[in-house]
């Protein structure tokens, strides 16, 4: 039996929460690029540390919540390869493609 379930919300917010009550086997995240778009939810013109901590902070909770094996496929523009490899590394992930 596949199970699965799709969350909508503040990503933060779903991470503190009980709402995920099962290891994640494979998390999409396609975040706002921090390019000063206009969202309703979220202010995507933060300076960049701000951005990149915010960043660090999702991928550290989400691979609190990851199963062995499991694995993020992280969306980002390629002028953003460095600082998303950093913000993996430092977050306990290990990259691999």
């Amino acid at each position: 039996m596949i199970h699965y379930k799709v969350l909508q919300g503040s990503c933060l917010e779903l991470l503190n929460t009980r709402e995920i009550d099962r290891r994640i086997d494979l998390t999409f995240l396609d975040p706002p690029f921090n390019q000063n778009k206009d969202y309703e939810f979220f202010d995507d013109d933060l300076p960049d540390e701000k951005y990149w901590h915010f960043m660090k902070e999702v991928c550290s909770k989400t691979l609190g919540l990851t199963s062995d094996g499991g694995c993020l496929y992280f969306m980002q523009r390629e002028k953003n390869t460095e600082n998303v490899l950093t913000c993996l590394r430092e977050s306990g992930w290990t990259f691999q493609n």
